[in-house]
């Protein structure tokens, strides 16, 4: 086990995923998260509550070498690189925000990891989406397919599968990059819509729950799935671009059906309310992730989505009823 880590995005949803495993399986590690300074005391304290071994930096804008000078100074086994802007809707709309947090900081990170002595070089975690294969016209994709995105942040994501492979391959960074479905937890936000959903049922229900499309089919990945997969790839030490997904596909109906009869609710359309100006303009075809190259390394999902809904209402009810 790794003992020392830098984090972007810590504040994330995987990022938080992350720190509650560790927290787990190696209390002593030692995180350093980068933040953009501009979290409130209660979002400190939240991280903090997940995994008190945590030493918080703020990152000054426009500075430059500082990933360097973190890097020579904290000398961490592992950067998990979790900062992204991560809305698919807004991105078209926000196309140089997404060029930059999603790739030129990603960029800039493996560049500073490029340069510092080989001896203490990190591995990096880096996180890819489906969308970067949004626009193939394929219905099954894997590692070797062409990206071609239909959207901003598929765009950003396609563009650091690129820069990954290029660092990794011939600037000798090693370098682990997920090509992830969907995947949810406990720490998803409001803005995702498993987080929208599970937020409306465990809070007070005076007001149906406006929805865009709920026809579009996706797989749902529980968190600690890709967890498993990221720590089986550190002990293994295999540095390369992987395909990731559940299996556990289905409609964002079948999504917000099962979490409501979860809670015990069962007339589940009785709360929600379809709002067409809420569709997406570039909302994309289902595209299966082919990981049979990550599964031939011993990797299997463990969490049906049934299972991994009831573990989030169980970590955010605290016990309590619905």
């Amino acid at each position: 086990m790794h003992n020392k880590y830098l984090f972007t995005g810590i504040s994330s949803q995987l990022g938080k995923s992350y720190l509650r495993y560790l927290n787990t399986v190696s209390p002593e590690a030692k995180i350093i998260g980068l933040t953009s300074g501009t979290k409130t005391k209660e979002e400190y304290d939240e991280l903090k509550s997940i995994n008190k071994n945590i030493e918080l930096i703020k990152k000054p804008t426009g500075e430059k070498g500082l990933f360097q000078s973190l890097l020579s100074f904290y000398q961490p086994n592992v950067v998990a690189n979790f900062g992204a802007l991560t809305s698919v809707g807004s991105s078209d709309l926000n196309v140089m925000d997404y060029l930059n947090i999603n790739l030129l900081n990603s960029v800039e990170l493996m560049e500073a990891v490029r340069s510092i002595d080989k001896s203490i070089r990190p591995v990096i975690i880096n996180v890819s989406s489906s969308e970067i294969y949004s626009n193939t016209g394929f219905t099954s994709v894997s590692e070797d397919t062409c990206p071609c995105p239909r959207n901003a942040y598929g765009a950003s994501k396609a563009a650091l599968n690129v820069y990954s492979n290029l660092y990794n391959s011939v600037y000798k960074v090693p370098i682990i990059n997920m090509i992830t479905s969907n995947f949810i937890s406990e720490y998803c936000g409001p803005h995702f819509i498993f987080g929208k959903v599970i937020n409306y049922i465990l809070g007070e229900k005076d007001e149906k729950l406006k929805l865009g499309n709920t026809e579009s089919v996706r797989d749902w990945m529980y968190v600690d799935d890709l967890i498993d997969a990221i720590e089986l790839l550190l002990k293994n030490k295999v540095y390369e671009s992987f395909c990731i997904s559940s299996g556990n596909v289905s409609t964002v109906n079948g999504l917000i059906k099962a979490c409501f009869e979860a809670a015990g609710i069962k007339n589940f359309k009785d709360y929600i309310d379809i709002d067409q100006s809420l569709y997406r303009k570039s909302d994309t075809e289902f595209i299966e992730l082919d990981c049979s190259i990550l599964k031939s390394l011993g990797w299997e999902p463990k969490y049906k989505l049934n299972a991994a809904i009831e573990i989030v209402l169980e970590r955010k009810s605290c016990g309590k009823s619905f």
